[in-house]
C-alpha cells in the first residue's frame, strides 16, 4: 500500500501522525483512513512555499500560500506555494461590469449634489484622491469644520503630504458648519425610527445626530454607498467557497469595514446562483429574503436597488420590531436564505435561532469581533452559548490546570461559519463555529482560523494562512 503513496501525501501522512493521540495509531482503520485521504491535513516536515503546482490537500499551517477555488468543485480549496501569485494576470472588466461602474459613480454624484455648493468644490479642491470611488464617509457637526473618511489610505498617502495616516481628513479651510447648511440636507429627506435615512433607489446613509430637543439637527453623517458587480464582490472572490456548500454565515466587523455591503453581495450571488458552477447544488438559485431594518442593505424606496439582483426584502417598520420581522419573513414568505443587517441584542439573537432552524440557511451581519461577540453574554447565544459549571478538586488538578470552573459550548450555534472583516480586502473566516468554541474552551487545544487576503491586481487567487486563534482565550469568557 505505502508504494503506491504520492512523496507529497507521504510526507504530510506522517505529520499527521506525529500530531494523533495514542488510541488513534492503535486503530488501524484510522491508519488506512488516513493513508486513503486525499485531503490531508497540514504540513511542516517540508517547505510547502516550494510547491508549484495546485494541490487538493488541506491548506498547510501557519503559512501563507496561495489559495484559488477548486475550478471544478468551487466548494474546495487548491493551494500551492505563495511564490506563484506574481505569475498570474489580472481580469479585464467587461462591457456590464463597467456599465455597473458608471452607475455607481453616478450615484456617488448624486449624494455629492446634496452638498452646498462651496463645500463641494472645496471636497474637489482639497481631497488628494478621487472622492468618487475613494470617499467613504462626510462628517457635519454644528460647529466644526466638515470632516472626511476615505477608503484607499496608501494610495492617498503616496500623493498628499495633507493626508493624515489613520483615513481621516478635517477641511480646516472650509469653515465651521451652520445650521443652514444642516437644514439643507435634512429638511428634504424621510428618516427611520433609528434616525437613518437616504435617497431613494440608491444605497448611500444619511444619519442624523438630534440636539438637545430631540428634534433639532446638530450633526449629519453622510456614509456612500457602493455596490460591487455580481462576479468581482468578496463573495465571488473571497467567499465563493462557503456559498457553494450553503453555509449559514456571520458576517463580524467594526464600523468601515464594509458588513452590509459583504451582505449584500453574499445575497445578490445566492439569488442568482453560481452559473459557473459544475455542481448543480451551487447553480441553484435561492429564494432570499433580506430584513432591511435600515434600508441600507437595498436603499430606502420601495423599489430594491439593481444590486440585490432576485432577492426580495421587507421594511421593518421600527427598529425595536426586527426580531419580529426576522419570524415574519419565515412564516409568511417561505424563503430558502433570511438575511438580517446587524443582530444586535438578546431578542434578535433569539429571533435568529429560531429561523434557522426552519430555513436553508441564515446570513447576518454583527457590529465587533469575534472576541467581542464571545464576550457579549446576550449576543454568544449565536455562537452556541457559554455554560459552566463546578469540578472536584481532583479534576480540576488534572485537567483544569487548577481551574474549579469547567466553561462548555452550551448548545448549537446558529451560524456554520463566521467570517471576520478585517478590512475590505481581508477576512479571518471561522469554518465550523462549534468545533473552533468547543477547541477556545479547551484548555488543551488550540483554535484555528484561516486568514484570506486580496492580491493587488487578480481575482484568480488569494493569499491564505491558516493560523493559531489567540484574540481571546477560555478564562477571558465569563459565563
Amino acid at each position: 500500500m505505502l508504494n503506491r503513496v504520492p512523496l507529497l501525501d507521504l510526507l504530510l501522512l506522517l505529520n499527521q501522525l506525529s500530531r494523533l493521540p495514542l488510541p488513534d495509531l492503535l486503530n488501524l482503520h484510522s491508519l488506512i483512513s488516513l493513508l486513503s485521504l486525499p485531503n490531508l491535513l497540514s504540513i511542516s516536515i517540508f517547505d510547502p512555499l516550494l510547491v508549484r503546482d495546485w494541490s487538493n490537500a488541506a491548506l498547510p499551517l501557519n503559512v501563507t500560500v496561495q489559495a484559488r477555488f477548486n475550478p471544478s468543485n468551487p466548494a474546495r480549496l487548491q493551494w500551492r506555494g505563495s511564490s506563484a501569485v506574481t505569475e498570474l494576470a489580472a481580469d479585464i472588466d467587461d462591457p456590464e461590469e463597467a456599465e455597473f461602474r458608471g452607475q455607481v459613480r453616478a450615484e456617488v454624484e448624486d449624494l455629492l449634489a446634496l452638498l452646498p455648493d462651496d463645500l463641494r468644490d472645496c471636497i474637489e479642491d482639497e481631497f488628494p484622491g478621487d472622492p468618487i470611488n475613494e470617499l467613504d464617509e462626510i462628517s457635519l457637526d454644528l460647529g466644526m469644520p466638515p470632516r472626511l473618511r476615505y477608503l484607499d489610505v496608501s494610495a492617498l498617502a503616496n500623493g498628499a503630504d495633507a493626508v493624515v495616516p489613520d483615513g481621516v481628513m478635517d477641511l480646516d479651510d472650509f469653515g465651521p458648519v451652520t445650521h443652514d447648511m444642516l437644514y439643507s440636507i435634512f429638511n428634504s429627506r424621510s428618516f427611520s425610527s433609528d434616525r437613518r435615512g437616504g435617497i431613494d433607489g440608491q444605497l448611500h446613509r444619511i444619519s442624523w445626530i438630534a440636539g438637545r430637543d430631540n428634534k433639532t439637527p446638530v450633526g449629519l453623517t453622510l456614509r456612500i454607498g457602493r455596490a460591487a458587480p455580481l462576479h468581482s464582490g468578496l463573495a465571488t472572490v473571497l467567499l465563493r467557497d462557503l456559498l457553494a456548500r450553503g453555509e449559514s454565515i456571520l458576517v463580524v466587523g467594526r464600523p468601515g469595514t464594509g458588513k452590509t455591503h459583504t451582505l449584500r453581495d453574499i445575497c445578490a450571488r445566492l439569488s442568482e446562483g453560481d452559473k459557473t458552477s459544475s455542481s448543480s447544488f451551487a447553480r441553484r438559485r435561492r429564494n432570499v429574503m433580506i430584513v432591511d431594518t435600515s434600508g441600507e442593505v437595498g436603499g430606502p424606496g420601495d423599489v430594491a436597488h439593481p444590486s440585490l439582483h432576485r432577492c426580495r426584502r421587507m421594511h421593518v417598520p421600527a427598529r425595536s420590531l426586527q426580531h419580529e420581522s426576522m419570524l415574519e419573513a419565515v412564516q409568511n414568505h417561505t424563503p430558502d436564505v433570511v438575511a438580517v443587517d446587524e443582530i444586535s441584542n438578546g431578542r434578535e439573537a433569539q429571533a435568529a435561532r429560531s429561523v434557522s432552524t426552519r430555513v436553508f440557511a441564515i446570513v447576518a451581519t454583527v457590529h465587533g469581533s469575534l472576541a467581542s461577540v464571545l464576550r457579549n453574554r446576550e449576543l454568544r447565544d449565536i455562537f452556541g452559548g457559554i455554560t459552566a459549571s463546578t469540578v472536584s478538586d481532583q479534576r480540576s488538578m488534572l485537567e483544569l490546570d487548577g481551574r474549579k470552573e469547567l466553561v462548555a459550548r452550551a448548545g448549537d450555534a446558529v451560524f456554520t461559519v463566521a467570517v471576520e472583516l478585517v478590512s475590505r480586502t481581508e477576512v479571518r473566516i471561522v469554518h465550523n463555529v462549534n468545533a473552533f468554541v468547543d477547541d477556545l474552551l479547551d484548555l488543551k487545544k488550540e483554535a484555528w482560523i484561516e486568514r484570506r487576503k486580496l492580491v493587488d491586481g487578480c481575482r484568480d487567487a488569494f493569499e491564505s494562512t491558516v493560523e493559531v486563534y489567540d484574540d481571546v482565550r477560555s478564562e477571558d469568557i465569563v459565563a
